[in-house]
């Protein structure tokens, strides 16, 4: 539910059948407290004056604001993110210098209290 709307978004706004052929890549590291999700595309990039937009979007709490369903599955995996870890995750988006769109986020592995993510249950 965090991965499958990133990869969406290449698809709907970044890929360009005519350029080349699209690609996605995603890694992920760990260390002994963080996962890191990394997903690189090779699209169009987003203009910096847009990345702000969505990163203002992102950071306004409520719902219904205008400009939204443009950026829907971004609200929704930010929002996701800080229900489940809050000031522990971040989403972070930054264009390649070569083209293309990078999301970063940054998960802790275990939740405070000594539960893990997977076993949450609110």
């Amino acid at each position: 539910m965090i991965l499958q709307p990133l990869v969406e978004n290449y698809f709907k706004h970044g890929f360009d059948t005519r350029e080349k052929t699209g690609e996605v890549k995603i890694t992920c590291r760990q260390d002994e407290f963080y996962l890191d999700l990394l997903i690189e595309d090779n699209g169009t990039g987003v203009s910096e004056s847009r990345l702000e937009e969505i990163r203002m979007h992102l950071m306004n709490d409520r719902i219904g604001q205008k400009g939204e369903s443009m950026n829907i599955g971004l609200k929704n995996v930010y929002v996701r993110l800080k229900l489940y870890y809050g000031r522990r995750a971040y989403l972070q988006l930054k264009n390649l210098e070569q083209g293309g769109l990078l999301v970063s986020i940054k998960l802790p592995k275990r939740m405070e209290g000594g539960k893990d993510e997977s076993n949450y249950c609110g």
